[in-house]
């Protein structure tokens, strides 16, 4: 928050590495999501095959 008021003169590394910052975390949680629904969707498919073919 301080480093906004600091950076008048223009975008300094503050600002710079704060928008690495959460491009960075971004790229994760969205890497996390996709994770997340790709679990999903194998376990929704081992249900299935197990109720179709049970042994």
């Amino acid at each position: 928050m301080c480093d906004a008021k600091r950076d008048r003169s223009g975008p300094g590394p503050a600002f710079w590495s704060r928008i690495l910052c959460l491009l960075l975390t971004g790229i994760k949680t969205m890497n996390r999501k996709r994770e997340m629904l790709h679990m999903k969707q194998l376990f929704q498919l081992d249900n299935h095959s197990l109720i179709v073919s049970p042994h």
